[in-house]
Order: C-alpha cells, then structure tokens, then sequence
C-alpha cells in the first residue's frame, strides 16, 4: 500500500479553500488551502493531492486520487479543521502519514469507497479513493 503526493511544485493559490478535503483531485491547486483560528492556537492548513494505493484485502487493491492532510497523529485528522473523524494513517511503504475520512459513522465521496483497513494490527474504516486521473 502506498501514497503518493501529485505534482509537488504546484504552487497553492490564495483565497482557495480546504472544502475539497478527502475529494477527488488531479493536482495539489485544486485541494486549497486556508487558515484556522481555534481558542488562542492558529493553523495554516496546506492539502496535498495524493495517489494512494491500498491493498483493501488479500488480492484486491484499489488506487485512486484525493485531497488530504499530511499528519502525524490522529488530532491532525480532527481538530484542525472542524471535522468529526479522520484517521492518521501510514500506508505500507509510505513515509509520510495522510488523514482518511472515517466511514464508520460518515459517508464517503462517490470518488472512495469505505473499506477496512489493517494499521498496526487494528482494523479501521476508512474512504479510500478510487478515481485515477482521466
């Protein structure tokens, strides 16, 4: 299993927004993003267009593109942008851990399809995208 960042020097343009978070994408300007004010702590939310590759069980795998989060612990999934559940999750042969929309109690986007992962010996479900670029 593995995700990809698309087009790393696509620059980010100002005024776009962070709605396109977990949507299909072809390239990084079209995920946005946008600065959050919460309590006496502020962020700068930067989506990245990803391509994931995940092997959902034994001979099935599914690989499509979406716009996410980098993180590196499931408060980045939550927290910093209003959302009621993400998980921060590191695909086999990543370097780099992505938030992916939880399904047990969200529905996904028509370009994803709820599946259930294994991350470090524990199942969780998530929307794992399954639109290639055209």
């Amino acid at each position: 299993m593995k995700a990809v960042p698309v087009l790393f020097t696509v620059a980010l343009l100002a005024g776009c927004s962070s709605d396109a978070l977990y949507t299909y994408c072809t390239e990084r300007a079209q995920c946005g993003s946008r600065h959050y004010e919460m309590g006496d702590r502020e962020y700068d939310i930067h989506l990245e267009c990803i391509e994931v590759t995940a092997e959902v069980e034994p001979g099935r795998t599914t690989v499509g593109n979406f716009c996410t989060l980098p993180c590196t612990t499931r408060e980045d999934c939550v927290s910093r942008v209003g959302l009621g559940g993400g998980h921060c999750i590191t695909l086999e042969g990543d370097t780099r851990s992505y938030c992916y929309q939880r399904c047990d109690v969200l529905t996904c986007y028509p370009s994803s399809s709820c599946e259930t992962l294994t991350v470090s010996g524990t199942e969780v479900q998530v929307c794992v995208p399954t639109r290639l670029p055209e």
